[in-house]
Parts: structure tokens; sequence; C-alpha cells
């Protein structure tokens, strides 16, 4: 039995230990192909403890379940309760899954210049809650993730030329040869 006992503890552990160094290799690839930088060295860590932690967790409920530990109360319990913690931290963890959308698509980096309604700014800093800008004023102003997800950013950072309406006015009475000279002369300062 003891044998069987360390036969099992091994092959789930050697089994966990080759599933996380696949789910790493394919999530450094992923970050490569993405171009992500040192910049992003943080949300990185974060992932691969989240998922460690994830993995690790299911290994050893399997490992007790084929040691004859009945866990299927556990897992309810543990169900139940994360309905419970869940729906009670409903905010936070949309704001938290919210900064890994933003993280991954990247509507936005730091030192972008945005429009968020009617805020205007550079983005400062992206965090796991909130998102802070510094406006046009100096005022810095803060975003929870869920908000920018939901909203309409304009990235100004991204624009590969802009577009500039310009408009002036001639009085009604300026003669048709004067303002065929206008239209010649902007055209000339244009050009």
């Amino acid at each position: 039995k003891v044998v069987l006992i360390v036969w099992v503890v091994s092959l789930v552990f050697f089994i966990t230990r080759f599933i996380l160094a696949l789910i790493f290799y394919t999530i450094e690839n992923f970050w490569k192909k993405k171009g992500a930088g040192d910049d992003n060295a943080t949300t990185v860590l974060l992932l691969y403890t989240l998922v460690k932690i994830i993995v690790w967790v299911i290994a050893f409920l399997i490992l007790l379940d084929n040691m004859g530990v009945k866990i299927s109360g556990f897992i309810a319990g543990v169900g139940i309760g994360g309905i419970a913690i869940a729906f009670a931290s409903q905010a936070i963890l949309g704001d938290i899954f919210n900064y890994f959308t933003i993280f991954l698509d990247k509507p936005f980096e730091i030192g972008d210049f945005i429009v968020v309604d009617e805020h205007r700014g550079h983005v400062e800093f992206i965090g796991l809650k909130t998102t802070r800008i510094k406006s046009i004023n100096g005022e810095q102003l803060v975003f929870s993730n869920t908000d920018l997800t939901n909203s309409r950013v304009r990235n100004f950072k991204r624009m590969t030329e802009r577009r500039i309406v310009f408009t002036f006015g001639v009085p009604h009475q300026t003669p048709v040869k004067t303002i065929k000279k206008i239209v010649e002369l902007v055209t000339e300062i244009i050009d």
C-alpha cells in the first residue's frame, strides 16, 4: 500500500509539473508574439502564480480522490463558498478581469494620450483595479478598469495622420475676384 501511495503521489507530482511547464511555455510564446516587454513583468508573474495555485489545487484534489478520501462534500462546500465570495466581491473581480482584458488586448498603454467621454490625458498607471490618467489641466483622473472597458476610449497615440478642420469667413460684400484669389492663396499655403 505504501508503494502504491508513493507511486500515485509521484505520478500526480510529475504530471502536474509537466502540465505547468506546458502552460508556461504556451504563455511565454504568447507574450513573445504579442511583444510584451519588461513593463508587464508583474502581470506575467501574477498570472504564473494564479496558474500554479489553480493547477496544484486540482492536482491535490485528484491525489486525495485517488487515495480514497471523499472530496465531493468538500468540493460542494468550496463551490458554495466560492459563489458567496464571488457575489460579495463582484466589482473587484470585475475590475481584475477587465485589467487582464486591458493587458491582453492593449487598447492603450502607459504614456498614450486617450480620451474617455469628456476626460482626456496621458495614461500614467494601469493597475489591477484602477487606471490613472494625468489630464491636460494637471489633475489625476482615476478610472476603474470596468469603466474603461465599458467606455469608448479614443487613443490618439495610434493615429497615423490627423485631420483638422479650419474655418474662416469673409464678408458677404467681398468681390468674386477676391474670393478666387483667397482660394488660390489658401491652396498655395496648404501645398
